[in-house]
Formats: C-alpha cells, sequence, structure tokens
C-alpha cells in the first residue's frame, strides 16, 4: 500500500513543480490545466491533496510522533 502511496505521491509532486514553474499558456491546453478552461484556479485544493498524501505515506510506515519521526518500516 505504502509503494503505491509512493508512486502517487512522486507524481503529484511532479505536477506541482511543473504547474508552477512552467507558464499556464504551455499548459493550458493539457488535461492537467483543464479546470482553467472554467476558470477555476485549482492550486490550493493540489496543495491541500499533497499534504494528504504526505500524511497517508507516513501514516501508512506506522510512524511514532517523536522528534526523530521513529517510523517502523515492517
Amino acid at each position: 500500500m505504502w509503494q503505491l502511496l509512493t508512486f502517487s505521491f512522486f507524481l503529484h509532486k511532479v505536477y506541482l513543480i511543473s504547474s508552477f514553474s512552467l507558464s499556464n499558456s504551455i499548459l493550458f491546453f493539457t488535461p492537467f490545466f483543464l479546470p482553467n478552461l472554467l476558470g477555476l484556479n485549482l492550486n490550493f485544493y493540489f496543495i491541500l491533496l499533497d499534504n494528504i498524501l504526505l500524511a497517508s505515506y507516513f501514516l501508512s510506515w506506522n510512524c511514532k510522533p517523536s522528534i526523530d519521526l521513529v517510523c517502523d518500516f515492517q
């Protein structure tokens, strides 16, 4: 399960970096920027989803709430 979360988290990071670094005119006609046709800005929701994915990624490792974030990788 955590492998799937890792892969989706990585893809989401790549999408976030590309969406913020490239101009909207380049990505306007890609499926990722289809909501721009409706005049919607979904970057806030993508960042929120990014935080949820990161939290579930660590929770899937049974991380203990500690300073050094000790995780059980079994």
